[in-house]
């Protein structure tokens, strides 16, 4: 602490201990906080009553003591609050696209969702998820970017490894904004963390919280003279800086009634419809409307070989930057690229639409699909609303070159095995709904298991069967799998056999994420129902010792009653 202001703040002990009462105490709180920052512990203490938001709100107080000073504690009391609302908006954001979902996955706007991976929070893998299947084209690589240095930001937050730098990687200046405020709040002392939110403020266009932030630095650490001279010349270029300390200096103004808003910075809104232009390529991808008029041979200055090595092994992104660039290319290698393809029953005409990078198709009016050879690389989605729709994806598989798709949502189909193993076998699958569908093993005649799917998805973060084909020895053997992801989310619905207890808590303790949420939905004894909870509990709890840190486990049993399910307690 700053020697100088540290024989300010012993001044101010010694005479509250000679004091009696909290009158005269309160009085002498009043004076040192109208002129020197003041540690949350005393705000508290000053505040008595009035201190309805507890801690936090003296916290946040303590970084903000102008709004003691002008009575404006409504105010503050509505930002010391500002996490909560962030967590809300994250909640209405899901919400929102999961009622969109239900009728198509090519809403007007991804502004919301965008907004939501530019700052670390625990359902940050969700709304990228969320994004990925609502998008038409490929991702942007900076949005891309923005949310693997977010999510792994919230990993360090939760682990309790990151460092004060890591708070200025968010692209959301009120979320910076709020966290720095809330460690300050913890710990004025931070002096390095003053000076990085001070550099970080230089970048910002809000020069009003530049000098309010400089002028609570200087009347913390009284000493640093340079801090101070640089103070001064900011107020010279911005000012003059308008303040409510008593003590201020001559280059600062004091201000009777100090409207310095609390919050500062805009919330990003949303319109859903907006559109949101993201994407890196927006134009109908070529291959849709390919013709071979105009073909010219092309000579490149590379040995053929390379030429066919570069076509042969690119990536569908590369691949697409090349068909755009000329046709030869295209019709070396004839298969259109598709960012996603979508059965959904939708009531627009006509009943095939493109949607840049993407195929939509009326479900009802799956026979009219006339495209060809598509190599679908990110999401894949069949949904029937009638049984006439059962067969729409098997009768239009052959149309699929080659599906690497990250994203599958595949409800009310009749499939095989090996149709199965086209769509999912590849391995990349990450986010799989598999409802009401019945795929059959062509070579034994029997249904598919969850064990056999499990097999095909080894970097599955969201899960969600219904239905599922269960063995006396399913969870034992997906147990043993070597998942390459942490599991985001579990969800088996109409479980109408016995799990076995044990090999389903070892399968959690090994692959699934902190924070993670599981379902299950059983149609079975309720004895049985309870005492597999009882026994997965223990295994969780045995594993992660923070309570905040166990997946979040939610077990339904059937009641054959109006509502289907209710949750066991």
């Amino acid at each position: 602490m700053d020697s100088s202001y540290l024989q300010a703040f012993n001044d101010l002990q010694s005479n509250l201990a000679k004091v009696n009462g909290a009158v005269e105490e309160n009085k002498l709180l009043d004076a040192f906080a109208r002129n020197y920052m003041m540690p949350w512990q005393l705000w508290k203490k000053l505040l008595g009553d009035k201190g309805t938001s507890g801690d936090d709100f003296a916290k946040f107080l303590s970084i903000y003591p102008f709004s003691f000073q002008q009575k404006n504690l409504k105010a503050l009391k509505k930002y010391a609050e500002g996490m909560k609302k962030f967590s809300e908006e994250i909640e209405n954001t899901v919400n929102s696209y999961y009622l969109i979902n239900r009728e198509t996955i090519f809403p007007n706007c991804l502004k919301s969702l965008i907004a939501a991976l530019k700052y670390p929070h625990d359902d940050i893998e969700i709304i990228w998820k969320i994004y990925r299947k609502n998008s038409c084209s490929f991702l942007s690589k900076g949005i891309e970017s923005t949310f693997m240095k977010m999510a792994s930001f919230n990993q360090k937050m939760k682990n309790g490894e990151e460092c004060d730098s890591d708070i200025f990687q968010a692209e959301n200046d009120e979320y910076v904004q709020l966290i720095v405020s809330k460690k300050l709040g913890e710990d004025l002392s931070n002096k390095k963390l003053w000076k990085l939110y001070i550099d970080y403020l230089k970048s910002k266009d809000n020069e009003e919280l530049l000098l309010q932030t400089y002028s609570n630095y200087c009347r913390l650490f009284l000493s640093d003279i340079e801090m101070k001279e640089e103070y001064q010349k900011a107020s010279e270029e911005f000012g003059p800086s308008k303040v409510a300390w008593e003590n201020h200096f001559v280059f600062e103004k004091k201000k009777k009634v100090l409207n310095a808003e609390v919050l500062v910075y805009e919330k990003e809104t949303d319109d859903l419809n907006c559109m949101e232009d993201a994407f890196d390529l927006k134009k109908p991808f070529p291959g849709i409307y390919f013709s071979t008029v105009g073909i010219l041979p092309q000579e490149f200055p590379f040995h053929r070989n390379l030429m066919h090595y570069l076509r042969e092994n690119a990536s569908p992104y590369v691949l697409q930057k090349l068909y755009c660039t000329c046709k030869f290319f295209f019709e070396k290698h004839p298969y259109p690229i598709c960012y996603k393809l979508a059965f959904e029953e939708i009531d627009d005409d006509p009943s095939q639409k493109i949607v840049e990078q993407s195929v939509q198709v009326k479900s009802s009016n799956h026979n009219t699909f006339n495209l060809e050879n598509l190599w679908i690389t990110d999401v894949l989605q069949a949904v029937n609303k009638s049984p006439d729709e059962s067969i729409l994806l098997a009768q239009n598989i052959s149309k699929i070159y080659r599906c690497d798709t990250k994203c599958i949502d595949i409800r009310g189909q009749v499939l095989t095995l090996n149709e199965l193993k086209f769509l999912i076998g590849h391995g990349n699958v990450e986010d799989f709904i598999c409802a009401n569908n019945f795929l059959i093993n062509e070579d034994t005649g029997f249904e598919v298991s969850l064990e056999e799917i499990a097999k095909m998805v080894p970097k599955i973060k969201f899960f969600d069967v219904a239905s599922p084909i269960l063995s006396s020895n399913t969870f034992s053997t997906i147990a043993k799998l070597p998942f390459k992801n942490k599991i985001q989310s579990f969800m088996l619905v109409k479980i109408e056999e016995e799990l076995e207890s044990h090999a389903f808590g070892e399968f959690v303790t090994k692959n699934f994420a902190s924070g993670s949420k599981i379902e299950l939905f059983f149609d079975i004894e309720r004895d049985l129902v309870l005492n597999f909870k009882q026994i997965v509990t223990t295994a969780v709890e045995n594993h992660w010792k923070i309570k905040e840190d166990r997946p979040k486990l939610r077990i339904w049993e059937d009641d054959s009653g109006e509502f289907g399910y209710h949750s066991v307690i």
